[in-house]
């Protein structure tokens, strides 16, 4: 017999299935990104790729804050410590990205950055903002272990092994570096809201940003660019970049973690699918099976822990 839902919880979830499509939409776009950025490195460097997709998020994401703040009222707060902090931080994130993108697969960069959640619970429990259970340990585990095959079941797939190995060992670093931000970041965004945290962390994250991407934006061999290298440049800036971000952190704030994580689930399955189909890549058994098991690791490892004397979760 189904449980009943309480008349006064009833408008909440159906605004939350309301939310469905917009994080399925970004769902679709994330896992397709590595693709379209992968695209675009056969002609241009990486760090050129991200400045163009910062000069997007610059123009789309702080005119959404802009809107929204407008919308809501309120002091427009500027705590210029903890926004230049967040720029550096998420833009060294994304410089990791991109360089380990160029150097791996765009099915194995997916998978691996998709274990950030792994870094954000170890962390949390470390300095006691997570309790972390025995599920929780197993997933984290698992996890760890479907890495290491992904990894390493990769090297019997190309001559190149060093260089993907490298690019592998770099996403795991870019991995922690957007784990680690989602603990510091929790409590800014709580305060003053998430998309005007986004729009100043990516205006100040240019300081990394444009003298790193500069020369190979400028110095890219344009007459190289097919319309389809165009669309999926202008698809990583504006439609995963400035679309994506927007829809993502607006939806989570009006709906529950465990709903916005069955769509950060599908982001993987959609880029190895994408890689597949568009790209030509291909995983060996051991590596599918290591995808398998990240995914589940993630299931396990984002499972709300019972609350208990330990104190209340974050």
């Amino acid at each position: 017999m189904a449980r009943e839902v309480p008349a006064s919880d009833k408008p909440q979830k159906a605004a939350e299935h309301i939310l469905d499509p917009w994080l399925l939409s970004v769902a679709l776009v994330w896992g397709l990104n590595a693709v379209a950025n992968k695209w675009c490195l056969t002609v241009m460097g990486p760090a050129g790729i991200l400045l163009f997709r910062y000069v997007g998020c610059v123009l789309v994401v702080p005119a959404a804050a802009y809107v929204i703040h407008r919308r809501n009222g309120g002091a427009l707060e500027r705590p210029w410590g903890a926004m230049i902090l967040t720029g550096l931080w998420v833009s060294a994130q994304q410089l990791t990205f991109i360089h380990a993108l160029d150097w791996t697969t765009a099915s194995e960069a997916a998978l691996i950055i998709s274990v950030a959640p792994i870094w954000t619970a170890l962390i949390g429990a470390a300095i006691g903002l997570e309790v972390v259970s025995a599920a929780n340990w197993a997933g984290i585990l698992a996890a760890v272990c479907g890495v290491g095959m992904i990894v390493l079941g990769g090297t019997d797939l190309d001559a190149n092994i060093p260089t993907r190995l490298r690019g592998d060992i770099w996403m795991l670093v870019s991995s922690l570096l957007y784990g680690s931000f989602m603990v510091y970041s929790k409590g800014t965004m709580k305060r003053y809201g998430s998309i005007r945290v986004l729009s100043w962390a990516f205006l100040w994250g240019t300081l990394l940003v444009v003298p790193a991407g500069f020369n190979q934006l400028v110095g890219a061999d344009w007459a190289q660019f097919t319309p389809t290298l165009w669309g999926a440049l202008i698809f990583s800036a504006f439609v995963s970049g400035g679309y994506g971000f927007i829809v993502w952190y607006r939806t989570i704030d009006r709906t529950t973690p465990a709903r916005t994580a069955v769509y950060q689930y599908l982001v993987p399955v959609v880029a190895l699918t994408g890689a597949a189909l568009l790209l030509g890549e291909r995983l060996a058994l051991v590596q599918i099976i290591g995808s398998a098991v990240v995914i589940t690791g993630l299931v396990l490892a984002r499972r709300a822990a019972p609350a208990g004397p330990r104190g209340q979760r974050a």
